[in-house]
C-alpha cells in the first residue's frame, strides 16, 4: 500500500530472454522505460513476442500516452537503456594541484 493506506495494483512486464556479450549477461528490460512529454519511451531488444507483449501491456497500463518502441540492442551495450541514460552525470572532478 502507499503511505496513505491505498493498495497498489502491480502488473508482471516480460522479461526478455537472457543475452550475453561475451561472458556477460546484459540487463536487457522493458522496466527501462522513459516517461517523456506525452510518451513513453519502451526499449525494445529483438526478442519477438516478448517486445510485442511489453509494448502491449504498456499501452493498456498508461493509456494517456503514446507508446514509443525503440530498439535498444545495441545501447543496452552500456549496461542500460533510455532511463539509465536520462540520468544526471555527476560533475567531473577538477583536475588536482600539481
Amino acid at each position: 500500500t502507499t503511505r496513505d493506506g491505498i493498495r497498489l495494483n502491480v502488473h508482471t512486464l516480460p522479461t526478455p530472454p537472457p543475452r550475453f556479450i561475451g561472458n556477460k549477461r546484459v540487463p536487457e528490460s522493458y522496466c527501462n522505460f522513459l516517461f517523456v512529454e506525452g510518451a513513453v519511451i519502451v526499449p525494445t531488444f529483438r526478442h519477438d513476442p516478448t517486445d510485442q507483449m511489453a509494448i502491449e501491456l504498456l499501452g493498456r497500463l498508461i493509456p494517456d500516452r503514446k507508446i514509443i518502441p525503440i530498439d535498444a540492442h545495441e545501447l543496452v551495450w552500456g549496461l542500460g537503456a533510455f532511463h539509465c541514460a536520462s540520468q544526471h552525470q555527476p560533475a567531473p572532478r577538477p583536475p588536482l594541484a600539481q
